[in-house]
C-alpha cells in the first residue's frame, strides 16, 4: 500500500513538473515596455497646469500560469509648466518617476493577437524643478512622494515568435498633491484653496512592445 502511494505521489509530482515545463516553454518571460502621451486629470490644479510630454516603461515578467504573469517594473513620466497661467516667472518641469510589482492577465484571441489586463502598485516620485524654488530656498528641486496604482489594458500583434507590438491605455492615480508648494508657492493667482486638494490623475495611451525571453537550448 504504501508502495502503491509513494508511486503515486512520485507520479504526480512528475506530471506536474512536466505540466509546469510545458507552461514555461509556452510562456517565457518576457519584457514589456511602453511609450505613452500623458494627460493630467486631476486634482484641478493640476490639469489646469500640467501638460504632458512622455511616459516610458518597462517590465520584466514571470509567468506564472498560462494566462497570469507576476513582474517589477520601472517608469518615468515628464510634465512641462504653463508659465503664462500665473504672474511669476516659474520655468518649471516635472518628472514622476517609480516602480514596484505588477500583475496582469492575458487572453489570446487568436495565434496573432492577444489582449492583456495589468495592474501595476508601487512608489513613486514628484520631482518639480522651478526657477520660484530656487529663488526661495536656494534649490531648484522640490520632492514629493505616494503610492502609485495604474491599471493598464494593452492589445497586442504579434510579430515573430519572441516579438510582439501593440496600443497601451493606463490610469495613473498618485496619491500625493499638486499644490503651489510644489513650486515654492504661497498660492496659484486664480485658484481656490480646493483645487490642491486630492491625488493626482493621469491618463495615458501609446505604443507598446512585448520581448519574449529565447528559451535555453
Amino acid at each position: 500500500m504504501r508502495s502503491l502511494i509513494t508511486i503515486g505521489l512520485a507520479f504526480l509530482l512528475f506530471t506536474v513538473s512536466i505540466g509546469q515545463e510545458r507552461d514555461r516553454e509556452k510562456e517565457p518571460p518576457f519584457f514589456k515596455g511602453g511609450f505613452q502621451l500623458p494627460t493630467a486629470l486631476a486634482n484641478p490644479s493640476f490639469k489646469r497646469f500640467m501638460s504632458g510630454v512622455s511616459d516610458f516603461a518597462i517590465s520584466f515578467n514571470l509567468p506564472v500560469s498560462k494566462s497570469i504573469h507576476l513582474g517589477l517594473f520601472a517608469e518615468h513620466t515628464y510634465l512641462s509648466f504653463n508659465d503664462l497661467a500665473i504672474p511669476e516667472l516659474t520655468n518649471a518641469s516635472m518628472q514622476i518617476t517609480g516602480g514596484g510589482l505588477s500583475i496582469g492577465y492575458t487572453v489570446s484571441r487568436s495565434e496573432k493577437t492577444a489582449l492583456e489586463f495589468a495592474l501595476n502598485g508601487g512608489y513613486s516620485y514628484m520631482l518639480t524643478s522651478s526657477q520660484t524654488c530656487l529663488n526661495s530656498t536656494g534649490n531648484r528641486l522640490n520632492v514629493k512622494g505616494g503610492v502609485s496604482i495604474k491599471p493598464d489594458v494593452t492589445f497586442y500583434i504579434k510579430s515573430s515568435e519572441y516579438l510582439s507590438f501593440g496600443i497601451m491605455g493606463s490610469y495613473q492615480l498618485l496619491l500625493t498633491e499638486f499644490a503651489p508648494s510644489n513650486l515654492c508657492l504661497e498660492e496659484f493667482e486664480g485658484s481656490f484653496p480646493t483645487d490642491h486638494i486630492g491625488p493626482s490623475h493621469l491618463f495615458c495611451i501609446g505604443f507598446c512592445f512585448k520581448a519574449n525571453i529565447p528559451p535555453r537550448r
